[in-house]
């Protein structure tokens, strides 16, 4: 998505929720409204500004997503994993993006309404501004920083297995597993047992479709983990054992690269995306 495109997204979005108003001009929005019209989490905060600083359409404030886990009291956590549970929604997945959502309140200025009109017709101005926001890169990230941390994540969403960082966007890292087939139950029994150590007779006695195996080594590979993810998602990956650990934290040069894994992951999934609709 160009800048121009990600410009147009959030104020065709910031425009339907405004016609939702009562009255006045104030909309609060959050991370999942910006997801909805496809903008990527990192680069909230940059459209917002570009709208405000550059196109003077909108003023706005936001609250600072919690850093890490241990931001939530104990009973935040107990309450965040049971409604994860009531949802049938993945417990990690789900609190690694609650940890990273952002929460806004958008003052829209008299300029605004002729910026919606114009995007309703994709015929907002590109400004020299915009180029900032033509890619999705990680921006000024100084990886030599001893401070530059990030949480980093795998999950399972109906069928999709979903790597992400705090404050990023979910990206599938493969097709989806085949529902009954052996590398959907064998990654169901990983997130069921995750932080255990598990051998191959475990996975022969207790998983759909597995009784055969003698590799998890080879399960793991069907699952779409490369080398690079093996090394950061499983702590021990023997054909006869595995210990998985879904929620990591990385520095430096191990971050970098898995930024750089998950950037790869969406630009392949884009293209094949397009194939897919030619």
């Amino acid at each position: 998505m160009t800048g121009i495109e990600k410009i147009t997204s959030v104020v065709g979005m910031l425009d339907g929720l405004h016609q939702e108003l009562v009255q006045g001009n104030k909309v609060l929005i959050e991370s999942d409204d910006f997801e909805s019209v496809g903008i990527y989490p990192e680069d909230e905060l940059d459209v917002l500004k570009t709208l405000q600083d550059n196109y003077k359409v909108l003023s706005f404030t936001y609250n600072r997503p919690k850093t890490e886990i241990f931001a939530f009291s104990e009973e935040e956590l107990s309450e965040l994993k049971q409604y994860a549970v009531d949802k049938e929604l993945d417990e990690n997945y789900f609190i690694t993006k609650e940890l990273s959502s952002k929460h806004y309140a958008v003052e829209l200025l008299p300029s605004f309404q002729e910026a919606a009109t114009k995007a309703r017709i994709n015929s907002l101005p590109k400004l020299s501004y915009d180029r900032q926001l033509d890619n999705d890169l990680w921006k000024n990230r100084d990886y030599n920083d001893p401070n530059l941390s990030n949480f980093v994540t795998v999950s399972f969403r109906e069928g999709l297995v979903v790597i992400s960082t705090r404050g990023g966007w979910p990206t599938p890292i493969g097709p989806n597993l085949q529902y009954g087939r052996a590398p959907y139950n064998f990654m169901q029994y990983l997130f069921a047992h995750k932080y255990q150590t598990i051998n191959i007779h475990d996975i022969q006695e207790e998983v759909d479709g597995c009784q055969s195996k003698t590799d998890l080594t080879e399960l793991v590979r069907n699952c779409h983990f490369d080398k690079r993810l093996k090394k950061i998602f499983f702590e021990r990956l023997t054909k006869k054992s595995v210990r998985f650990k879904p929620l990591m934290e990385l520095r430096g040069e191990e971050l970098r690269d898995f930024e750089n894994t998950i950037i790869n992951f969406r630009t392949n999934n884009e293209k094949n995306r397009k194939h897919q609709l030619t």
